[in-house]
């Protein structure tokens, strides 16, 4: 009898294997996938109605990631293309649904590699770094009618406001929300996310015109949908710049959007400078699904037209530098992550995307025109636990990938690919079209981790990418051709028509702004290269620190007023 194994995860699936086999009992099966194709998310919903515990079941859809082990991925070939799930009809403990099987996956990693900090240390000392005052505290709703349509909101205070409105259930389903003009959230903790949780989304359109989101800094040990935008169901998300972002949560987390739900769009969004780590926490599913620009994309959703440059991302497992993940109808065109890097605790990762997940056919999700160009893509474990993938880290069934590139240093695990760490095969509906890596970023690696080299995920040198040759590549089969090359535009690699990166010149190693800010009694400095020389001055020009940093740093002082020189960057700094 076959089980479906490691339903844990993206939405609280459970894995029950080891309880049925235990309980024993009477068995019915669900085949063909048609009776529960059209929402995955209705399986903790009928394991809650067995185990008499419906009233839980809401709260356990869309909390975290589903994790697959190389086990599963072996035998998720047998299973093909009928799904059976065995239950049990004897009374299954309520603890089994609440208290779902742990996986090592899911366990704290710590690692003692020298390269790398765990995400939980990470997320802890950005959390420290954040101001204590909060944006709630100066919500503005004045501008809201209940009859409104469209508002258009010019300050922070008023969309900590939106955050208090969408979170007490006016969902803005149908109304319009414009941004003015550019909003600086710096002063503040965003502490209030706008879609709190499954009961409270955002469902409204927002349309930034253009403008910018800056400053913006979260941060919630508890809370599952970390990100401007929280979790959002029916949304429509455009036109939007977010910078200079820091996220901290426990999964999963976004900069701009945490959860894409439900025939959702993000169209025209960028990313630049932002930081996000997802970290365990207390939570049984913390430390997944992160990803720079968009969390997760879930249910018929769509990203076009958009990108993240010079982002960081950090986790535990299953996450992406552009976003986390994908599941069900999904689709991703025209988009791009540049200048980034991506680390793991453990694995899945990948350069672009984290991990696809879909059990059914006619639901898979498809990633097309995309490439990640510059990224760092690095778990800080070498084990068979750790997949990933320059591109994508791990895909067990129904993706499309086609007329994608990238380029990007993979570094750990066991046996990672330059392309895709670990993917099923066509029999699992997995078909990729046109799809491209730089085989010397990462010499004598494959571009299928799990698997060997194929035709349609080609190795080639870096001098043969940047041709227009290999944007005629990328444009084989369509009209119009969305691909274009000039030797002085993205320093020669192929680029998009219709979303032309900013930055022309990719060739320089990875490098991020400086940032310099204080908290009670320490200073803190971010983003400076190791070897950076720093220095503190008080205001009577004595020099009361002197020393040349290895990565993040904070230096403890006393109250009062100091000028901070890091690199070629310099502040004045107020110490309370």
């Amino acid at each position: 009898m076959w089980f479906v194994n490691n339903f844990i995860g993206q939405w609280r699936i459970f894995s029950l294997l080891t309880s049925f086999r235990r309980l024993g009992g009477f068995f019915f099966t669900l085949a063909g996938g048609k009776i529960i194709r059209k929402h995955i998310f209705l399986l903790p919903k009928l394991f809650a109605f067995f185990a008499n515990a419906k009233d839980r079941s809401k709260n356990l859809i869309l909390k975290s990631p589903i994790i697959i082990t190389n086990t599963s991925m072996k035998r998720s070939r047998l299973l093909g293309r009928i799904v059976v799930l065995s239950l049990c009809v004897a009374t299954i403990p309520a603890s089994v649904v609440s208290q779902p099987q742990m996986t090592p996956l899911q366990s704290t990693h710590t690692s003692d590699r020298s390269f790398g900090r765990g995400a939980q240390q990470i997320a802890d000392e950005w959390s420290a770094a954040m101001p204590q005052t909060t944006w709630s505290s100066h919500a503005d709703v004045s501008w809201y009618t209940a009859d409104g349509t469209e508002f258009t909101l010019t300050t922070a205070e008023q969309f900590a406001g939106l955050a208090k409105l969408v979170n007490s259930g006016k969902s803005m389903k149908g109304v319009t929300i414009k941004l003015g003009n550019d909003v600086d959230f710096s002063a503040n903790r965003f502490d209030e996310v706008i879609g709190k949780d499954n009961d409270n989304p955002f469902s409204g359109t927002f349309d930034g015109g253009n403008h910018a989101i800056t400053g913006v800094m979260i941060s919630d040990p508890v809370l599952g949908f970390i990100g401007f935008f929280g979790q959002t169901k029916e949304a429509i998300i455009r036109n939007t710049i977010i910078r200079n972002a820091t996220v901290v949560g426990s999964a999963p987390a976004g900069a701009l959007v945490c959860n894409i739900y439900n025939k959702g769009l993000v169209s025209n969004c960028h990313a630049y400078d932002c930081r996000i780590v997802s970290a365990p926490y207390e939570t049984s599913f913390g430390g997944s699904g992160a990803g720079s620009l968009v969390g997760g994309l879930l249910d018929e959703s769509k990203i076009e037209n958009c990108s993240a440059t010079r982002v960081e991302v950090y986790s535990q497992s299953q996450s992406g530098a552009f976003i986390s993940q994908a599941y069900n109808l999904c689709e991703v065109k025209n988009c791009f992550v540049t200048d980034s890097k991506i680390i793991a605790d453990v694995g899945l990762i990948g350069g672009f995307v984290g991990i696809n997940f879909a059990f059914f056919p006619g639901t898979e999700s498809t990633f097309s025109n995309c490439y990640a160009l510059n990224v760092e893509v690095v778990s800080l474990d070498s084990g068979d636990q750790a997949v990933l993938g320059g591109f994508v880290g791990q895909v067990s069934a129904n993706f499309i990938a086609k007329h994608c590139y990238v380029s990007a240093k993979v570094t750990g695990g066991k046996n990672p690919g330059a392309f895709v760490g670990m993917t099923a095969d066509e029999s699992m509906n997995c078909k990729y079209d046109g799809c491209f890596y730089n085989n010397e970023q990462n010499p004598g690696m494959v571009g299928i981790g799990n698997g060997v080299e194929i035709p349609a995920i080609a190795g080639m040198p870096e001098a043969a990418m940047k041709t227009a040759d290999m944007a005629a590549k990328l444009n084989a089969d369509q009209n119009p051709a969305p691909w274009l090359q000039a030797n002085d535009a993205n320093n020669g690699w192929p680029y998009l028509k219709d979303n032309k990166p900013v930055i022309t010149s990719l060739a320089a190693p990875i490098s991020h702004e400086i940032r310099i800010w204080a908290t009670a009694g320490r200073i803190f400095i971010a983003g400076a290269p190791a070897g950076t020389s720093v220095q503190v001055y008080d205001m009577q020009g004595h020099r009361i620190y002197n020393a040349a940093v290895l990565a993040d740093h904070d230096i403890a002082v006393a109250s009062g007023v100091y000028v901070v020189r890091a690199g070629d960057s310099t502040a004045k700094v107020i110490v309370p």
